[in-house]
C-alpha cells in the first residue's frame, strides 16, 4: 500500500473505533507492518495512536498508554502535531477513566491549547471533555462554559458533534437541578441527533432523557428512555456506556424513593463495571449503594459495601498517585524556572523524596513525624505542624504539632483571631512569614496555605527560636512541598471521615435498632470465639437465654408501641444487674441471650436470679397505666456443651422447662430423667 492508501486505512479505523475498537486494532497492526516497511513515519505514528486508542476502549489501559506514548514520540520528532494531539486526547480519556481527573485535565488542557494553534477538530473534542470532567467534580459552571464554548465552535463549522453537545449540557442542568433547561436542551439535541443518526449521540440523550423524566417523577417515560439506550448500547456491545445508563437509572431510582429497585440495578451496574475493571465507576457505585442501604436498614450490607468501596478507594488513590506526584514534580521545575529561582536539581529532588514519603501515609501522626524527621535534616527549626480548617465551627484545629520531637496536644483557635498567624495565612489565603517575633517562644515563624481540589484545608507551619532561621532557598523549598503536604492532609481527612462512617455502619450493622442491644449476628460471632478460647484455655463461660412472659398480652392490649417500651425498659433492668464485660444482644422478639466469659453456672446463677427480680419488681408504666411482668431464662454451662450450637440448645431446653413449670424463675442444669418428670413426658 502506498501513503495515501494507508492515510485511508487509519481514517477507516477511526470511524469504527468506538463501535467495534478489535477490528479497527487490526487495521492500526496492518498500517504499522506496512508503514515500517516504506519507513512511512506519519503512518507508524498514527498507527500506534490509533493501537492506544482502540487498547483503551477495550480497557487495557497500560498497553494503551505505551502504545500511545510511542505514537506521540514518533510524531513530536517529524512534527506530526495532528497525530500528537489525538495521541494526547487517547491518553487523557485513559486518565479520565482510571480516577486520575487531575492529570486527564492536565492533558486536555494541553491538547486543546495545541488543537487552537494548529485549527484541529479534537479542540470540540477537548472542550468537551474539560467539561465532563468539571462535572463529574462537582464544579458544574465551569463545566457549563466550557460545554457552551464547545457548542458555538460545533455551529459554527455545522458538525454533527452538535447533537452530543447539546445532551450534555443538558446533563449539567439536570445536576443544577434545572430540569425545565435540561428538557429543552435535550429536545434541541434529539431534534440535530435525528438527522445525523450517530448511535452513540442517540445513547446519551435517551439517557439524559430518563434522567429528567425520572427527577420529574415521571417513572414510566423514565424507563422508557432508559431501556431505548439499554437496548442500542447491548446492540452495538457498548457495555462501558451500558453500566453508566445502569448507575444513572439507579441513582433515579434511588432519588424517587424506590430504594429496593435502585439496588438492584445498582448491584447489577457493579457486575457489569467489574466485568470491565472500571474501577472509578465500581467505586462511585459502592458509594451510592452504601447510602441506599443504610437507608433501608440494611446495615449489614451497607457495611460490606462501604469496606469494598474504602479497599477500592485506596486501590485508585495507589495507582494515581505515582502520576499525580511526578506532574507536580514537573510542574514545580516549569514554576521556578519561569520565576528564576534556579533551585539546584539536587534540592528539588529532597522535595520529591519528602512529598513522595509523606503522601504515602492516611494517619497524620505519621505524616508529621515523616515531615519533621526529613525537614529537621535540612533546615534549623523547632516546631512542625499542621492545623486543619473546620468551616462548619469556623475554627482552627491544630491536629498535629511536633516540637522538639514531642507531639503536643491538640487545640482549637476562632478563625476570627485578629492574632493568629495561622487565621491571617488562611483568611488571606497566602503565606505568613514573621522571622523576628518578640516575646515569644518561637523567633521565626512560616505558616503556608494548604489547598486541594479547590477548597482550603488548613495551613502548614514551620517554626525556630533562632531569628531569621528560614533562607529564602528553605522558603522555596517549603512553598514547593506544600501542594505534597496538601495531598497528604486531604488524604488523611477523607481517610478519617471513611473510617468514621465505616465504624458507624459496622456499629449499625451489629446493633438492634429499637433496643440499640447487640443483635444475632454480633452474638453469634462472639459466641464462637468465646467457644474458641475455652478450647484453648478450658476456662468455662455461661450463656443465658432469656424471654419475656406473656409478651403476646402486652402487645394485644397496649399495641406495638407499648410492646417496644416494655421491651426496651426491660433491657434497661437487665443492664443494670450484668457486669461490664458480659455481653447482651436482641436474640429475637422478646427473647435475649447473654454471654457471661470466664463464669461458672453458680456465678452466673446468681447474676440471672438478680435480673430475673429486677424485672419482677420494676414499675413498668405505659399509657398512665400500670404494667407488670416477669422474664424466664434458660442457663446453661460450656462444660455441659459440645459446641456453640449445642450451648443455645441446652440454654433453650431450659428455658422451655422454666415456661413449662409455672414461668418467672431461672432454670440450669437438668438430668434428662428430671425433665421427663417436671414436663411430665
Amino acid at each position: 500500500m502506498d501513503t495515501l492508501q494507508l492515510d485511508q486505512r487509519l481514517l477507516d479505523g477511526k470511524k469504527i473505533m468506538s463501535r467495534v475498537p478489535k477490528e479497527a486494532l487490526k487495521i492500526s497492526l496492518e498500517v504499522e507492518r506496512e508503514a515500517q516497511t516504506i519507513n512511512y513515519y506519519k503512518g507508524i505514528s498514527g498507527s500506534l495512536v490509533l493501537k492506544g486508542s482502540c487498547l483503551s476502549i477495550m480497557g487495557q489501559y497500560r498497553e494503551a498508554l505505551e502504545a500511545l506514548e510511542r505514537g506521540i514520540e514518533s510524531a513530536s520528532i517529524h512534527h506530526d502535531l495532528d497525530v500528537v494531539v489525538a495521541g494526547v486526547f487517547s491518553k487523557g480519556n485513559i486518565f479520565s477513566k482510571i480516577g486520575d481527573v487531575k492529570t486527564a485535565l492536565s492533558l486536555y488542557q494541553e491538547g486543546l491549547t495545541m488543537s487552537r494553534q494548529i485549527k484541529s477538530e479534537y479542540e470540540i473534542s477537548f472542550l468537551n471533555n474539560i467539561s465532563v470532567i468539571y462535572s463529574k467534580t462537582g464544579q458544574v459552571d465551569q463545566a457549563l462554559t466550557y460545554m457552551e464554548n464547545a457548542l458555538t465552535l460545533a455551529r459554527q463549522r455545522d458538525l454533527p458533534v452538535e447533537g452530543l453537545i447539546l445532551t450534555n449540557i443538558a446533563e449539567i442542568y439536570v445536576k443544577k437541578d434545572n430540569l425545565e433547561e435540561a428538557l429543552v436542551y435535550n429536545q434541541k439535541a434529539d431534534f440535530v441527533i435525528r438527522s445525523f443518526e450517530n448511535t452513540m449521540y442517540r445513547v446519551q440523550c435517551d439517557k439524559v432523557y430518563g434522567m429528567i423524566y425520572g427527577y420529574m417523577g415521571n417513572h414510566e417515560k423514565s424507563s422508557q428512555f432508559f431501556e431505548k439506550a439499554k437496548a442500542a448500547c447491548a446492540e452495538n456491545e457498548d457495555n462501558y456506556r451500558f453500566a453508566s445508563i445502569l448507575f444513572e437509572s439507579a441513582c433515579v431510582h434511588a432519588a424517587l424513593g424506590a430504594k429496593k429497585e435502585a439496588v438492584e440495578i445498582y448491584l447489577n451496574s457493579l457486575v457489569l463495571s467489574d466485568e470491565l475493571d472500571l474501577k472509578v465507576q465500581s467505586r462511585d457505585t459502592l458509594k451510592k449503594l452504601a447510602t441506599v442501604y443504610k437507608e433501608l436498614e440494611f446495615y449489614k450490607e451497607a457495611f460490606d459495601a462501604l469496606e469494598r468501596y474504602v479497599r477500592l478507594n485506596e486501590q485508585i488513590e495507589s495507582e494515581t498517585l505515582e502520576n499525580m506526584l511526578e506532574a507536580q514534580a514537573l510542574q514545580f521545575e516549569v514554576e521556578m524556572a519561569k520565576s528564576e529561582m534556579n533551585m539546584a536539581i539536587s534540592e528539588l529532588q529532597k522535595i520529591s523524596k519528602i512529598g513522595k514519603l509523606v503522601t504515602h501515609s492516611l494517619k497524620m501522626t505519621e505524616i508529621m513525624t515523616e515531615l519533621y524527621t526529613q525537614l529537621k535534616g535540612v533546615m534549623d527549626l523547632d516546631v512542625v505542624g499542621i492545623c486543619v480548617y473546620e468551616p462548619d465551627n469556623a475554627v482552627l484545629r491544630y491536629k498535629e504539632i511536633i516540637k522538639k520531637g514531642i507531639f503536643l496536644d491538640e487545640r482549637t483557635l476562632p478563625l476570627n483571631d485578629s492574632e493568629s498567624l495561622a487565621a491571617s495565612c488562611i483568611v488571606n489565603r497566602k503565606m505568613v512569614y514573621k522571622p523576628h517575633l518578640k516575646n515569644a517562644l518561637m523567633t521565626s515563624v512560616l505558616y503556608f496555605p494548604l489547598w486541594a481540589q479547590n477548597k482550603v484545608l488548613g495551613a502548614f507551619t514551620v517554626q525556630s527560636e533562632q531569628e531569621s532561621a528560614f533562607s529564602q532557598k528553605d522558603i522555596e523549598m517549603l512553598s514547593a512541598l506544600t501542594s505534597y503536604i496538601a495531598i497528604a492532609v486531604n488524604n488523611s481527612i477523607q481517610s478519617e471521615l471513611l473510617i468514621r462512617q465505616k465504624n458507624e455502619l459496622e456499629l449499625l450493622s451489629n446493633t438492634d435498632v429499637l433496643t440499640k442491644l447487640y443483635n444475632r449476628r454480633f452474638m453469634v460471632q462472639r459466641l464462637s470465639e468465646a467457644w474458641e478460647r475455652y478450647l484453648r484455655e478450658h476456662i468455662p463461660f455461661s450463656l443465658a437465654l432469656m424471654d419475656m412472659d406473656f409478651f403476646k398480652r402486652i402487645n394485644d392490649s397496649f399495641g406495638h408501641a407499648g410492646g417496644d417500651y416494655m421491651l426496651v425498659e426491660t433491657v434497661n433492668q437487665i443492664q443494670s444487674q450484668i457486669r461490664p464485660y458480659d455481653i447482651l444482644a436482641r436474640w429475637g422478639g422478646e427473647e435475649f441471650l447473654l454471654l457471661m466469659p470466664n463464669t461458672s453456672v453458680d456465678t452466673a446463677s446468681s447474676i440471672c436470679e438478680r435480673i430475673r427480680t429486677a424485672v419482677e419488681t420494676y414499675a413498668y408504666r405505659y399509657d398512665d397505666k400500670q404494667v407488670s411482668s416477669s422474664i424466664t431464662i434458660g442457663l446453661a454451662e460450656s462444660e455441659e456443651a459440645t459446641s456453640p450450637e449445642d450451648l443455645i440448645r441446652k440454654a433453650d431446653q431450659y428455658l422451655y422447662v422454666g415456661k413449662e413449670t409455672g414461668r418467672n424463675k431461672v432454670v440450669a442444669y437438668y438430668e434428662e430423667s428430671t425433665l421427663e418428670k417436671e414436663l411430665d413426658i
